[in-house]
Formats: C-alpha cells, sequence, structure tokens
C-alpha cells in the first residue's frame, strides 16, 4: 500500500469543482443524514452499566449483517471491477477523508503481505495527508482542490479504478476525486454509509449501506466504519478469487517476509502437496520461497524453473494448469 505524499504536487489552475460528482443531487442537511440520528436504544446510553453498553453495540451488530445482505451484488461487482482493474494493468486507488479514508488506507496495506501485490499496484489518498491518518485535519474532507492535486501527484489514468469512501456519501474532497476519475475515464466506485446518495454517473459502482442510526449519534467510526471496512474485505477476496491468488482457500500468492509467514508459507506447501512440514520447508526454500513454483513443481514432478515456466504460460493461475 502506497500513501503519497503529494504536497508538492503542482496545483490545477482551475479552482472551481468539477460539475459531476457522486452526490451530484441536493443533500440533507447534516442532521438528516442517517448517521446523524439518535437510536431509540441510545437515549439512555449516559445511565447505562458497562455491560449494558455492550450489550446495546451487540443488539446494533444486526444492523450491519442486514446492511451487508443487502448489497451483496454489489460488493460482488465491485471485486471483479477491482480484479478486472489490475489484470488490465491498472491500479486501485482508494481516496477518502477522515475515518473512510484510515479504513481505506488500512485495507491497501493489507493487500502486500496477504495477495503478493506490488504496493504501487494499491494506493490511498487520504484528505489532510499522511498525518491525517493518525490525527484530525480540520477542513481536510471540504477541501476540492487538494483532491485535484492529490490525484494529479499520483497521475490517475484510465487503466486505474478508484474507488471513494465517505460514510456520509458528502464529503467534498471524495465527491471531487471521482468527478475527476470519470473526466478522466477512470473506473468509478462509491462506498457509503448514507443510502439516500445519488448519481447521474452510470458506470459508478455504488454500494450503499443502511446500518441506520449510530449508537453514539454521529459517530460514524462505529457502524458505518464496521461495515466499510467489512465490504472491502469482501471484495479485496472476490479480487484475489478472480485473479487466482487464492487456491483450496489459501493465499498462495503470499511471500514468506517474516517468522510467522514462512512458517504458514510452509503449511500452505505441506497441506497442498502432502508433504512433511520440513521437506516443505526445502522445497520451498529451493523455490526462492514461491509457494506457487514449490506446489507445482513437486505435484507435476519438474523443476523449479519449468515449474515457473507453466505458471508463466497461464498467468499464474494453478486452475489452468492440468491437474490441478
Amino acid at each position: 500500500m502506497t500513501v503519497p505524499d503529494t504536497s508538492s504536487a503542482s496545483q490545477p489552475s482551475d479552482s472551481q469543482p468539477s460539475d459531476s460528482n457522486p452526490s451530484d443531487r441536493p443533500q440533507p442537511p447534516n442532521e438528516r443524514l442517517p448517521s446523524e440520528q439518535l437510536s431509540p436504544g441510545s437515549v439512555a446510553l449516559h445511565s447505562l452499566s458497562s455491560t449494558d453498553v455492550v450489550a446495546l453495540f451487540d443488539h446494533e451488530q444486526s444492523t450491519i449483517t442486514a446492511a451487508l445482505l443487502r448489497v451483496r451484488d454489489d460488493v460482488a461487482r465491485l471485486g471483479d471491477a477491482m480484479a478486472d482493474c489490475l489484470t488490465g494493468g491498472g491500479r486501485i486507488v482508494y481516496v477518502g477523508a477522515g475515518t473512510s479514508g484510515r479504513i481505506g488506507a488500512l485495507d491497501a496495506a493489507e493487500w502486500p503481505p496477504t495477495f503478493g501485490v506490488s504496493p504501487s499496484q494499491i494506493l490511498a489518498l487520504m484528505a489532510g495527508g499522511d498525518r491525517a491518518l493518525r490525527e484530525s485535519v480540520e477542513g481536510a474532507e471540504d477541501d476540492r482542490v487538494a483532491a485535484r492535486s492529490d490525484l494529479e501527484g499520483v497521475h490517475v489514468s484510465r487503466a486505474d479504478l478508484l474507488i471513494g469512501i465517505s460514510a456520509s456519501g458528502t464529503a467534498p474532497y471524495v465527491s471531487e476525486a471521482i468527478a475527476i476519475a470519470r473526466r478522466l475515464g477512470a473506473g468509478r466506485a462509491f462506498i457509503t454509509s448514507n443510502p439516500s446518495t445519488e448519481s447521474e454517473d452510470a458506470e459508478l459502482i455504488a454500494v450503499r449501506l443502511e446500518t441506520g442510526a449510530e449508537v453514539l449519534a454521529g459517530s460514524t467510526r462505529l457502524k458505518a466504519a464496521t461495515v466499510t471496512h467489512q465490504v472491502l474485505q469482501r471484495a479485496s477476496n472476490v479480487c484475489a478469487v478472480r485473479c487466482g491468488w487464492v487456491y483450496a482457500g489459501r493465499m498462495v500468492e503470499m511471500r514468506p517476509t517474516n517468522v510467522k509467514l514462512r512458517a504458514r508459507a510452509e503449511r500452505i506447501v505441506a497441506e497442498l502437496c502432502e508433504l512433511d512440514p520440513k521437506v516443505a520447508g526445502e522445497l520451498l526454500r529451493t523455490s526462492d520461497d514461491d509457494m506457487k513454483v514449490a506446489i507445482v513443481s513437486h505435484r507435476l514432478d519438474v523443476t523449479a524453473a519449468q515449474a515457473r515456466t507453466r505458471l508463466d504460460a497461464v498467468h499464474r493461475r494453478l486452475t489452468e494448469i492440468p491437474g490441478f
């Protein structure tokens, strides 16, 4: 994952907002946003026991599950778009502000160690820059000019997929970024916990989540953040399956870069090849720590070089090799 430092990027001469965005219809006043509503169960929140506060959160968990079920097809479509983007040589660019931006950055950081993806393929742009990952930067989410500057800094192109994340659905930094992506012809997606948002962009993949009022009114780091994180978890794993990074429920593109991951890689090779873990570890080492090469070389009884050639011929998809 990369959170680019775009502070030195040149400012565009036109400071006016773009004329189209995912929230291009009039937005409701903040007090009418779902996340700003007061949940009936929270009226007495200040007087509840600690156990009852936790119980209230447990009760509200059901709205997260229900919201995810309603957008299942949209999340699958987003995962497919991610896969199409990466296999086509593009990049995924998360754009968000506040908690939404931090969730995007967190998810992006997990792709390289989990799926072996280059950090240059998964970018995260955060309103307010890198500092905003650790502390609040007031007014950053309202800065349309910064959105244009940040997108210029990473050279977004037609090959890329830009995914805007805004719990309220109204963050100008995010809507401006999506509008720019549309103008450039890049892929576009939008994740929000405001189901009333609308867009005239027919190609926008919109995941509109309906989680309702927060336990603490207005605190979108609660249900809205949780459901957003789960959308990205699901979509990224759909992408991984479509790209062939997953086989038999295992992350077979993972690179063993530390002790824990090496033990996991050896276990995966041992299980898929029905080998003793020590033998699997040696096989992995002679395969340059490439699990797919190790698995193919053993199961087809070929050298590591031959296994690599066979994998390259099918774009490293194990399921395209006879016998898998």
